[in-house]
């Protein structure tokens, strides 16, 4: 057995060499690219493991399409490769062959996962933006980021910030006093507690998510409303940091 030396911890990596598994990557690319040829039953998971690994690793988008190239025919209606001959397109620029794919991929998927399939539909939101399609983006970016931020918790807390923000200070007394909330802040809360709580979602790089919605509600010319997106990806790198990816800060700053 061999497996990928590169993305195994060290103290791991001396424990598989004692139970025998050698990390040998040369020779599992030959095995992997045997059995994607035998047309056996893993075949297909073969072929997949090294597209993304041409993809993603070992930078080399020609054997990556020419796997694509291969198997697609073989299996036309397989949702993940030809997602993947989406990124790869994307890849190459080729934004509008790589919006295509992903409808494609979308249409491959039965009705329940088509609506839970999010991370194919970020994907699209990511090629709209390229296009500079902002309302398609802002669409599905917006619809994501709500159902990822609609439990009771985050609303709340998102209420009782806001309102903070907002508070003046009374000349007079010293004291804080709340201003009304922006109809901006109203309309985002809104939305956020009409998402139904059966279709809250879990999703990694929220802060990055709400930046991209605050981008393309900018494009759009809403400002204000923009704004508040921003501020919403702040309070998540600031407040929340169990439910931010691992890049979110970098992302968007």
């Amino acid at each position: 057995m061999c497996i990928r030396d590169r993305f195994i911890p060290s103290a791991l990596l001396k424990i598989f060499k004692i139970i025998g598994i050698s990390p040998e990557k040369k020779l599992g690319i030959e095995l992997l690219d045997q059995c994607s040829k035998e047309r056996g039953p893993r075949s297909l998971y073969a072929a997949l493991i090294l597209c993304v690994y041409y993809s993603d690793y070992d930078l080399n988008h020609d054997v990556a399409s020419e796997i694509i190239r291969t198997n697609l025919p073989i299996y036309p209606n397989f949702v993940p490769l030809i997602w993947l001959s989406s990124v790869l397109s994307w890849k190459k620029c080729q934004v509008d062959d790589a919006i295509l794919l992903v409808h494609e991929a979308l249409w491959n998927c039965c009705d329940t996962v088509k609506t839970q399939a999010h991370f194919i539909r970020y994907e699209l939101g990511i090629y709209y933006f390229y296009k500079r399609k902002w309302d398609s983006a802002l669409e599905i970016f917006e619809s994501i980021a709500l159902r990822s931020l609609s439990s009771d918790l985050i609303i709340a807390d998102l209420q009782k910030l806001f309102e903070k923000k907002f508070q003046v200070l009374c000349p007079e007394t010293g004291a804080l006093i709340k201003k009304a909330l922006p109809e901006s802040v109203k309309e985002v809360i809104f939305k956020l507690q009409n998402v139904e709580k059966h279709q809250s979602i879990t999703i990694a790089y929220k802060s990055l998510l709400c930046v991209f919605v605050s981008c393309n509600y900018i494009a759009l010319g809403k400002i204000e409303i923009g704004t508040i997106w921003m501020e919403i990806s702040r309070i998540i790198l600031e407040h929340y940091t169990t439910i931010k990816g691992a890049n979110d800060e970098e992302y968007v700053k």
